[in-house]
């Protein structure tokens, strides 16, 4: 203990100069890489979340060279090479995961300012690098830490070399991981499923919310969450609306009585289609699609950028067009006109 507290006394300016020079060279690196990028820029987004772990490995840094370049006594040389071997590798795994993250965030910062396709599969793409970066940082930490320990290292031979048997039944049991996972970089590299995608899958038309490693988080309009295996998306068909062009053209029907003025109805449709936000301007007609004995079905025909624009597109001109019937032309409604004749014919029966 007394040989310890020695080497302390000798070692504690030099661990304190290394230490302030790393900090001090890693904050002068940060302060140029900020005055060189853009406000809004996506390396700014990346360096903020890269600068913690950074500083740790710049410390950790620091500190290995000093041991390097220095001889400790033998008794602390070991065990001081392992702990700062050890902890640059979490600081090593740290930086890469929030490297990620810092572009994984990047890219969904953009999706917000332009929701096209093309933004959409690179946030897929990094979400999904994510994940699985991270399943195999974990796997490399473990196996380092076994190979840069002598004793850990006969151990893990030790461990490797009896578990034959366990291994190939571990292979058996993990087949519908790898299956889950491979699935995942097929979608992934044919950019065939992104995030924001909206899916017709099972009954439901969904918006894809996540897709993890080995399962795909869909949410429904009214904010329930179906979880579907990866594989499900090769191995089953379903309907990807946003594949290659995520503008809709979608049909309202408006069943009407015979004395509907056709042209008054097509005016005011054409009034309003063009003053309405969700409206992209590529299609928009007002037509006759069919006729049974006591209605017509005059059908609205509208387009908007996305499904879910569509949706709430058609839901505005449903009301618009049924509000302006019943202020202008109620007698062209159906259910009213059949009412009135009623209630005239038990008028007349009381008389």
């Amino acid at each position: 203990m007394e040989h310890f507290f020695t080497l302390l006394q000798e070692w504690w300016i030099p661990v304190l100069v290394i230490l302030a020079l790393s900090i001090v060279i890693h904050r002068l690196l940060f302060f140029l890489f900020r005055r060189f990028i853009k406000e809004k820029s996506s390396w700014r987004i990346i360096a903020q979340r890269v600068e913690r772990p950074t500083l740790l490995l710049f410390v950790l840094l620091g500190v290995f060279a000093l041991i390097d370049f220095t001889a400790l006594p033998e008794p602390y040389c070991d065990g001081a090479f392992f702990s700062t071997e050890f902890f640059l590798l979490l600081a090593f795994a740290w930086t890469v995961l929030r490297f990620f993250d810092g572009a994984l965030q990047a890219q969904i910062e953009l999706l917000k300012e332009k929701n096209d396709r093309t933004k959409r599969a690179n946030v897929t793409q990094l979400s999904f690098a994510y994940k699985v970066i991270s399943l195999l940082a974990i796997f490399f930490i473990v196996g380092a830490i076994f190979l840069i320990s002598p004793g850990l290292k006969t151990l893990g031979i030790g461990v490797l070399g009896s578990a034959g048997i366990a291994g190939i039944a571990i292979g058996i049991a993990a087949q519908p991981l790898l299956l889950n996972l491979m699935a995942g970089f097929q979608l992934v590299i044919n950019k065939t499923l992104n995030i924001g995608d909206s899916l017709y899958i099972g009954g439901f038309a969904c918006v894809v919310e996540e897709i993890k490693t080995t399962q795909v988080i869909l949410r429904t309009w009214d904010g329930r969450r179906h979880i579907y295996p990866i594989s499900t998306f090769i191995q089953e068909p379903y309907q990807n609306w946003d594949l290659k062009d995520a503008s809709k053209i979608g049909r309202v029907s408006i069943f009407c009585d015979y004395s509907v003025p056709i042209h008054e109805l097509r005016k005011k449709y054409e009034q309003y289609i063009h003053t309405d936000p969700l409206y992209n301007g590529k299609s928009a007609s007002l037509f006759v699609m069919e006729t049974t004995d006591s209605a017509v079905e005059v059908v609205c025909q509208c387009s908007a950028n996305s499904p879910i624009d569509l949706f709430h597109l058609k839901n505005k001109i449903r009301e618009e067009m049924i509000l302006f019937l019943q202020e202008n032309y109620p007698h062209a409604i159906p259910h009213i006109r059949y009412r009135k004749e009623k209630d005239n014919g038990a008028s007349s029966t009381r008389l």
